[in-house]
């Protein structure tokens, strides 16, 4: 029997959580989980190994914060972000768990090249990875493309991505494709007429009132103040037709929007607009104008427990599909968006959506029974990323569709609307994706990995200058690294242009050559952080003799000058030089110099290297040459002795 197919997902945990990366993942799971054909594992974002909430999943559930530098951490908010998103833990996961696929579902900078592409177990499993991208705003990020460009199984939340890629390049990127964030579509769906108005009745919402609703983080991407300076207008334009906003959101979001004070500045009262309250301690909700957070529970009298329903209201589907279910129209105005989950939310919910054109909203306003909001495109400050900037007067005319729209046409809308929603996003026939994928893949053998990648790299190789660029390329793959890469392969290919450039072919050929050292001291230092200082060295020397000098080029090139005198004074000794692996060159052909070691901060240990009282040491002889020449500069008037 064959084993079942370990599959690994790096995303925002469905448990705990609101975002749009957790609810795809709450929608999708539960489905691959019960096929019973995979075995699955989980590294949530944001998350460490101690909570509480992963033993609410069937399967394993692992944090992210692991395997980085906790200095670093406290000091670099970007290191604090990549860690965050499970850039240092990603690696153990996969090489421990012995995954056979790897879904990776989130912003492309969640993904740093340095943890994911650049690395040996990414190029080992490639084929079986599959990213799945929210890229939402023109002009697409370079690390995108570059992604796009090599791995074969490149996807994102929308058709806006690779339809821009492949009018870029079609034949670069013309594998891209779409795997739509997935809802639960039986979650969301019409009411009955009567049920629908004994549910506003419940929150005083009288039957001739017409409610556009925005469903939605309070974030500066969501253009809340729009609706607000558009109703303002649509309420002077027409004072007899009542209106009414419904902002399902928190008002108090870090960073996001002063809704209060804009609703003030643009003239409207607070019954003007609706938004949700919930409890932090019973979960009961209801709708209300906005004064302040914090009110007291009218059911379970609890102070102070009731606040706006942002990302981490207890509020389920079912009662979200009544909060959809009270509004006239929905609203859903963004600057940029990958997914949007309101928007098909909306439509399930048998709500007329409005919505614009440009990255997600391309998908959603290609189907005319959604209302285009008109506006243009601007530039963001610091980005330079595309935004889209409504025309107020377009949404004004969405809120006189919706308070005109006949019930026979709202009847064709919700029908062909939740169709619709219910094909392209409901987590069944979003699933067969990621299985269609799986089941394409073959096991990944990682008893060969290993092998391959507990393979020492000879950094101190010495490499023959070929005549032809290609030839010397392939010597120091051959030497350095003990690699043979095809004509294809990337790394060839960039070497070759590299060498191709104009400048002193010596020079470039010896930076190749350093590039290489150094990528083979940092193979060796991973599969071997333990190899000891004594692995290094000869057995067979008789003698030997140790020079520090970490740097610089010019230090380096000074001690040759005394190396013939340093053999002399020790004949029999094998003359050692640690130095950083860059300068190894400086000594590859002097007739003295035995081997350079890569330099390390304990080799300028003189007791530890020479041995003291009964410790032996490795070394016989010890000259700390950096001494002299950077800490105290005590040479310029005398001479070596």
């Amino acid at each position: 029997m064959e084993r079942k197919l370990r599959i690994g997902i790096v995303s925002n945990c469905p448990v705990g959580g609101k975002t749009g990366l957790a609810r795809n993942q709450k929608a999708i799971l539960p489905l691959l989980y019960n096929t019973d054909k995979y075995e699955l594992f989980f590294l949530a974002q944001g998350m460490s190994d101690n909570s509480t909430d992963f033993q609410r999943l069937p399967f394993k559930c692992e944090g992210v914060f692991k395997n980085f530098d906790q200095n670093r951490f406290n000091q670099d908010q970007a290191y604090q972000r990549i860690v965050s998103y499970g850039a240092t833990a990603v690696e153990q996961f996969v090489l421990s768990n012995k995954l056979d696929c790897l879904v990776l579902s989130d912003d492309q900078w969640a993904f740093p090249n340095d943890f994911y592409l650049n690395t040996d177990w990414f190029k080992y499993m490639k084929k079986n990875i599959l990213p799945i991208i929210t890229a939402d705003s023109l002009p697409l990020l370079p690390q995108i493309k570059e992604w796009a460009e090599k791995c074969e199984n490149m996807s994102f939340w929308t058709n806006f991505a690779w339809k821009h890629l492949q009018k870029e390049d079609y034949n670069k990127f013309k594998h891209c494709k779409t795997v739509y964030g997935a809802l639960k579509t039986s979650d969301f769906l019409p009411l009955s007429k009567q049920d629908r108005l004994n549910l506003r009745r419940s929150f005083n919402i009288a039957d001739d009132e017409k409610i556009i609703m925005y469903l939605g983080r309070n974030q500066l991407r969501k253009i809340y103040g729009s609706h607000i300076k558009a109703l303002a207008k649509f309420k002077k334009q027409n004072p007899n037709k009542k209106v009414k906003l419904l902002f399902h959101c928190s008002w108090s979001e870090q960073m996001g929007w002063p809704l209060d004070q804009i609703r003030e500045q643009n003239g409207l009262a607070k019954e003007d607009i609706l938004t949700t309250y919930y409890c932090q301690k019973c979960g009961h909700w209801h709708l209300q104008p906005f004064y302040g957070e914090g009110a007291n529970c009218p059911i379970c009298k609890s102070e102070k427990s009731m606040i706006t329903a942002g990302v981490a209201s207890s509020i389920n589907e079912k009662d979200l599909n009544k909060i959809y279910n009270i509004a006239d129209g929905s609203a859903s105005i963004f600057t940029s968006g990958a997914f949007e989950f309101t928007n098909p939310e909306s439509l399930l919910a048998g709500i007329p959506l409005a919505c614009p054109n440009y990255s997600c909203g391309e998908d959603f306003c290609s189907q005319d029974f959604v209302y285009e909001i008109k506006g243009s495109l601007t530039f963001e400050h610091n980005t330079g990323f595309e935004k889209f900037v409504p025309d107020i007067n377009s949404i004004v005319k969405f809120f006189e569709y919706i308070y005109d729209l006949p019930e026979s046409k709202q009847k064709d809308i919700t029908e062909r609307g939740r169709k619709w929603a219910i094909e392209q996003f409901d987590a069944k026939n979003v699933v067969k994706k990621y299985e269609n994928f799986f089941d394409s893949c073959e096991p990944i053998n990682w008893e060969e990995f290993d092998k391959k990648r507990s393979e020492i790299k000879n950094v101190n190789a010495s490499v023959e200058h070929k005549d032809s660029n290609d030839e010397f390329i392939a010597e120091c793959y051959s030497k350095i690294l003990g690699m043979s890469p095809s004509q294809e392969d990337d790394g060839r290919k960039y070497w070759n242009q590299f060498l191709s450039q104009p400048g002193d072919q010596n020079q470039l050929r010896n930076s190749m050559i350093n590039s290489m050292r150094e990528a083979g001291i940092q193979h060796n230092n991973k599969i071997a952080p333990k190899l000891s200082l004594e692995d290094i060295l000869d057995k067979n020397d008789k003698e030997r003799c140790l020079l520090v000098l970490k740097e610089s080029l010019g230090d380096c090139i000074i001690l040759t000058s005394l190396l013939p005198e340093i053999k002399k004074k020790y004949p029999l000794a094998s003359i050692y030089i640690a130095t950083d692996p860059k300068f190894f060159e400086v000594f590859d052909l002097n007739e003295n110099v035995h081997k350079c070691i890569p330099w390390s901060a304990e080799l300028e240990n003189e007791m530890l290297v020479t041995g003291f009282a009964s410790q032996k040491g490795l070394f016989n002889y010890f000259h700390n040459v950096g001494l002299t020449t950077q800490r105290s500069l005590n040479y310029l008037n005398s001479k070596y002795e």
